[in-house]
């Protein structure tokens, strides 16, 4: 054996703020939404012990209680708009609707006065909300906020959006009492004259409106000749036997990827954590990210030296983007390469494609080769993606894919012209699935007017083959298990069931339901596991080898070695076992898929 030098992972623990991640996220209508509090998510009271509305009177000036009657109102209907600071807006509801549970006033907070005696609402007051089912308490702020107001005479205007506090002083703002700690208190830094003045909260709701009218289902989809089977939720599942699945905390704000840690969890006997693969000098710097798993391959765009590191796929100005790769699966790094400001990641092809823009012109080109891939003539600007069978192809708004040579692969579907979104395809295109929405609009409510979301397997001449439905919105689909010369019938990816937040699934489509995967808890508190690859193959883990075990072509220390790979390498069990020159050889494959074979006592077998 021999050693060659890596990055290896850092095994420090993951040491990141809830508060400030949420802060660092932007919207991204492309990224999955809070699950409604509508047909899918039965309202739950919240963890507060508050007394009925109808026993208690306005506790402060009824002008104030109507206020925050209509400010829960708007909350309610997805309008948070001019409700607050540089954090308002969209992100308020995303604070508060992240739980699934009915938006409420929790009380309304008055300063005492400049004398000291009393409290009173005339220069300001703060109304707190919460959106905690019953027996949920996040340690963040999430499902909790507090919105500051400044009053001028019958003039009431946002000032500012906070948190809730922690410990007793959440206690005191949702059953009543004073708070004069600085952390409280300096939510009202508008509205007083310095900080830590004594605050009192007065426990109230607003009565409660009548319930909605039940939201009928809408019809199915009618696909001439084929019979749309709609997904129910079946029993949770545990990871496949031998199962591999790649995923990384993401939170409904947050916009792009972001990625504070990527974990892997594998079906094998005395290991049932998850490891966190990412490198330390990569950790909540990643702007970009392209994989192709099945051969092991991972790519990972990193900002160093910068104040401001921007966006997926955006480096700011000054800042410096370095080119991580691994080629064992995430297990070790090496830096390859810097890259260009305004840079995604397309995907991995027969190399990683990057895409980079300046202004309205953008280059397509492949990162080892330099080269640039000039897009193919389309009737429309297309954007190139990388599939899951490694193939680079190109997507016009309408829906439209085409190949390199500009022929036209998949065209929207049915009369109404239905865009789709390609979730798996095999190499030669002989069974594909394809995503679309039953939403009449890209401004429909999900909430007041639900949609089914659509799956159907498409042949090479664009036919729809099957369909499947699934009535809610969060329906992610990352990919396919392989089935040899058939159809795939099950896929995998994440689903959000009775409005809870997405876990790992799999689509079982022969069944036609949805087996969730309940995955170790991510952090930080209130984050979901959002599924990046799932496998399913024998597999074998590499131990006692240290840096270095060597695959070889045939069973022979004298064999030409294909791969050297370090300890925590997966390998997967491609054949039997052979004896030869007194040593136990496996046949397994190279990350990068080559047959090889490696000597078994570094290696730890997984369960059958």
């Amino acid at each position: 054996m021999t050693t060659q030098p890596t990055v290896r992972r850092a095994s420090l623990p993951l040491l990141a703020s809830a508060v400030l991640l949420l802060f660092a996220c932007s919207g991204d209508s492309k990224q999955p939404r809070p699950p409604p509090a509508g047909p899918l998510a039965e309202p739950t009271p919240t963890a507060f012990a508050i007394p009925s509305p109808a026993n208690i009177p306005c506790p402060v000036e009824q002008p104030i209680c109507d206020f925050a009657a209509g400010i829960e109102k708007r909350l309610r209907n997805d309008d948070a708009a001019g409700l607050g600071d540089q954090w308002g807006g969209a992100s308020l509801l995303d604070m508060l609707k992240v739980t699934g549970g009915p938006i409420r006033l929790v009380s309304i907070g008055c300063p005492r006065s400049p004398d000291g005696v009393g409290d009173t609402c005339a220069r300001g007051f703060v109304l707190a909300f919460s959106s905690l089912p019953d027996g949920l308490e996040l340690k963040d702020m999430r499902g909790q906020v507090v919105i500051g107001f400044t009053r001028a005479g019958a003039a009431m205007t946002p000032a500012s959006v906070y948190a809730f506090p922690e410990g007793d002083q959440r206690r005191i703002v949702s059953e009543g009492g004073d708070v004069s700690d600085c952390r409280v208190s300096q939510f009202l830094g508008p509205m007083v004259e310095g900080y830590c003045r004594r605050v009192t909260f007065h426990p109230y709701r607003t009565p409660e409106p009548p319930p909605p009218p039940p939201v009928a289902k809408p019809p199915l989809a009618a696909i001439p000749g084929v019979t749309v089977r709609e997904f129910t939720p079946g029993p949770p599942s545990s990871i496949p036997p031998g199962g591999i699945i790649y995923y990384v905390p993401q939170c409904y704000p947050c916009g792009g990827l972001q990625m504070p840690a990527l974990y892997r969890i594998a079906d094998e006997r005395g290991r049932t954590g998850p490891e966190d693969l990412l490198p330390e000098v990569a950790r909540n710097r990643v702007t970009s990210y392209a994989a192709d798993w099945e051969h092991g391959q991972v790519y990972l765009g990193v900002c160093q030296e910068a104040v401001f590191c921007g966006g997926e796929g955006f480096l700011g100005v000054g800042a410096k983007g370095v080119v991580l790769q691994s080629a064992d699966g995430g297990v070790t790094w090496r830096e390859v390469g810097v890259f260009p400001p305004s840079t995604r990641f397309v995907g991995v092809a027969s190399e990683l494609i990057l895409e980079t823009r300046d202004g309205s012109s953008s280059r397509v080109w492949g990162y080892q080769s330099g080269t640039t891939i000039e897009p193919p003539e389309t009737p429309a600007p297309a954007r190139p993606i990388v599939l899951d069978n490694a193939s680079l192809v190109w997507r016009t708004e309408d829906g439209t894919y085409y190949d390199q040579s500009g022929a036209v692969l998949f065209s929207p579907l049915f009369a109404e012209k239905k865009p789709t979104e390609i979730v798996s395809a095999d190499a030669r295109y002989l069974y594909n699935f394809v995503r679309w929405t039953g939403a009449t609009s890209s401004t429909q409510k999900w909430s007041k007017d639900p949609w089914y979301e659509y799956l159907g397997l498409i042949d090479k001449a664009g036919e729809v083959r099957g369909a499947w439905a699934w009535y809610g919105y969060d329906f992610r689909i990352v990919g396919a298990f392989p089935a040899e010369g058939n159809p795939p019938t099950q896929l995998f990816g994440n689903i959000s069931v009775t409005g809870s937040l997405p876990q790992a699934a799999i689509f079982d489509l022969r069944s036609a339901t949805i087996r969730t995967i309940p995955l170790p808890a991510t952090e930080p508190e209130g984050t979901f596991p959002q599924v990046l690859h799932m496998s399913r193959y024998p597999f074998a883990r590499v131990a006692g080898a240290g840096d270095c075990l060597n695959l070889r072509e045939a069973p022979s220390l004298s064999a030409q070695p294909l791969a050297c790979v370090a300890d925590n390498v997966l390998l997967r069990v491609d054949g039997g076992v052979t004896e030869a020159e007194t040593i136990s050889w496996l046949q397994v494959r190279t990350p990068s898929g080559q047959p090889a074979w490696a000597a078994m006592q570094y290696l730890a077998l997984t369960r059958d």
